[in-house]
């Protein structure tokens, strides 16, 4: 018996080191067949997951490289800046466990009450306690190539759990189950309220500023 479990013992640490031999080769083998360069090309820059994503891949790729001569905070810097991810508009933490990357609240130059210039929405957003403050809520803005005049919450009717949605008009552009949060379609995730500061109700300007960063 002990023998036998000795054994497993001995599979288990030898499938361990292969599973993780064949993750360094891939990353490697991504890295040399230029598929990690065509992907950062890919990547739009206010898409804080996507640039998230592609932080992760350069890091890898560092910590990876032992002909490397520079810190790997440097290494990873650098690689984001000739991606145009740069630190004026991104807070990017590098260590020897990983790299974390986050838009700076750049909400700091807006005028209270008022809304303009170029927004991105959290991957999920809260559900304001009183739907109806967007409802009552016009603003002119666009988003994913067409122009909108209004956000609105509805809620489809259910037995058992209420299932809510934002939309921008008519246009369906992210759903909640249970009431608590709703998930945005990415491609709705940006938003222009153009140059001129738009007036919006205090509630509207709270919901909206705590859910979303303005990005330029």
């Amino acid at each position: 018996m002990q023998k036998k479990k000795g054994i497993s013992l001995i599979v288990l640490v030898i499938t361990i080191i292969v599973m993780i031999i064949l993750a360094a080769a891939v990353i490697i083998s991504m890295s040399n067949n230029g598929v990690i360069d065509r992907a950062n090309n890919a990547v739009n820059k206010t898409n804080l997951k996507e640039v998230q994503d592609l932080a992760s891949l350069i890091w890898a790729e560092a910590y990876l490289d032992e002909e490397r001569t520079d810190t790997i905070e440097n290494v990873v810097k650098d690689k984001l800046e000739e991606q145009g991810v740069t630190e004026d508009k991104w807070d990017i933490q590098v260590s020897d466990e990983g790299v974390t990357v986050a838009l700076k609240n750049a909400a700091s130059g807006t005028e209270e009450g008022k809304l303009s210039g170029e927004w991105v929405f959290n991957e999920q957003v809260s559900i304001p306690e009183d739907t109806g403050i967007v409802n009552t809520q016009s603003i002119n803005f666009s988003s994913n190539g067409s122009s909108f005049t209004s956000m609105n919450f509805t809620e489809a009717p259910t037995y058992n759990v209420p299932i809510i949605s934002l939309n921008y008009d008519d246009t369906e552009v992210g759903i909640g189950v249970g009431g608590i949060e709703i998930e945005i379609d990415v491609t709705y995730s940006i938003i222009n309220f153009g140059s001129t500061p738009q007036e919006v109700s205090e509630e509207f300007y709270d919901w909206f500023t705590s859910n979303a960063t303005k990005v330029s």
